[in-house]
């Protein structure tokens, strides 16, 4: 569910790194939990352009977060940035944006 906590949360971890994207999986409590998807790739399929490909380069959630926004930022997308969902499809991970 969502909550003020997690949206300042996810604000402070975006500040801090400087991301352009917005997180907006509100069912992650804690941006620091780990993952398994290390060194999987991340596809972004949902924008104007041809698709993005990135490894994700560590364990945990900002980890993740890091390669959805570059994924993002490398589209050229500017108007979809809030990213509401990551999942694994044929061992690659897709990610879902809106505006």
């Amino acid at each position: 569910m969502y909550s003020n906590v997690k949206h300042g949360m996810y604000r402070m971890v975006q500040e801090r790194l400087m991301l352009e994207s917005v997180w907006s999986d509100y069912s992650v409590e804690d941006m620091s939990a780990k993952h398994n998807y290390f060194g999987k790739s991340l596809v972004y399929k949902e924008h104007w352009g041809i698709p993005v490909t990135v490894r994700v380069a560590g364990d945990t959630m900002i980890d993740l977060w890091k390669a959805a926004d570059s994924a993002i930022r490398l589209s050229g997308d500017q108007h979809h940035v809030f990213i509401e969902k990551i999942e694994l499809i044929d061992d690659e991970l897709v990610l879902t944006t809106g505006s």
